[in-house]
């Protein structure tokens, strides 16, 4: 069994994937995964919450995302949860995402 201390599996439907290129010249994927959660509230009122998860992928992954990847297709995911922080006009915001190191199409190709 292969566990990791900071693991996150999610299924969920892609929005535009965006694909940079650093300046050392290696691709970066950028996307956001959705996933609904339906409950009844105290009422009996059925309630639908869309969750996205911000993801990113690095190198060969990125070039797989750019290649096959678009919106709303269905993916499994598998990463690390990461949290860094940026500096933007003097200030520190915490940035959190979910860094791929593994990805399954789920949508049939049409």
């Amino acid at each position: 069994m292969n566990t990791r201390n900071n693991k996150v599996q999610l299924i969920g439907y892609v929005d535009n994937p965006v694909i940079t290129v650093t300046d050392a010249n290696h691709k970066v994927a950028e996307i956001f995964i959705g996933n609904s959660q339906t409950y009844r509230n105290k009422v009996g009122e059925k309630v639908t919450e869309t969750m996205r998860h911000r993801c990113k992928a690095y190198g060969k992954l990125a070039e797989i995302i750019e290649r096959y990847v678009v919106k709303g297709i269905e993916v499994a995911i598998e990463g690390t949860l990461i949290q860094t922080s940026q500096s933007v006009k003097g200030k520190k915001t915490p940035e959190t995402f979910i860094q791929l190191y593994e990805l399954l199409i789920l949508t049939k190709r049409a």
